[in-house]
């Protein structure tokens, strides 16, 4: 039996690269992703010799039918998925393969999330609006409890929707040739 390890790593959509070299890393240490568990933070990985492997993170919510084909013509293995995040891996020699080549690939993943949260983010309203007329009735610390966690999740997800259009523009004005953070 191989030997296996899960490693709990937090990560934000906006970031994927990082979590994409964090993976390259652990398999230049000789572990190889083999799955990804609960809301994309858990990674299982098992023991192997060296590699050179890349990884691609991407997100669908629907992706259409050529998706998975275009990968796999581009070499690409389907690691794991999960909540509309895709998780490819490719092994390589020489020149590393990459799967958003452009600036306006990596604007329209980014742009993909952004619609996602804003789908969460209005289905939530109802609720709170919901929950505001329930307190304003007079009803107990129940329903107070519930309007303090609807409340920072759309602050939450608010800051993160800002956070996903910042590097969105970030890119667009890299794209342009412009300068700034």
């Amino acid at each position: 039996m191989k030997e296996t390890k899960k490693i709990f790593k937090f990560w934000f959509g906006w970031n994927i690269e990082k979590v994409e070299k964090w993976l390259e890393k652990k398999g230049e240490k000789g572990w190889d992703l083999v799955s990804i568990g609960f809301a994309g933070l858990w990674f299982t990985f098992e023991k192997v010799e060296q590699l050179k492997k890349t990884y691609s993170i991407d997100f669908q919510m629907s992706p259409k039918d050529d998706y998975f084909q275009l990968y796999k013509d581009a070499g690409w293995e389907l690691v794991s998925k999960g909540s509309g995040w895709y998780y490819w891996s490719q092994e390589y020699e020489g020149q590393k393969p990459e799967s958003f080549t452009d600036i306006d690939s990596l604007v329209e993943r980014l742009r993909r999330q952004i619609r996602f949260l804003a789908i969460i983010w209005v289905i939530q309203i109802p609720n709170y609006l919901f929950i505001t007329r329930r307190i304003r009735e007079g009803s107990g610390t129940f329903y107070k409890t519930i309007f303090v966690i609807i409340l920072v999740f759309l602050i939450l997800m608010t800051t993160a929707m800002i956070k996903f259009i910042w590097e969105t523009n970030k890119l667009k004005r890299k794209k342009d040739g412009i300068s700034g953070s």
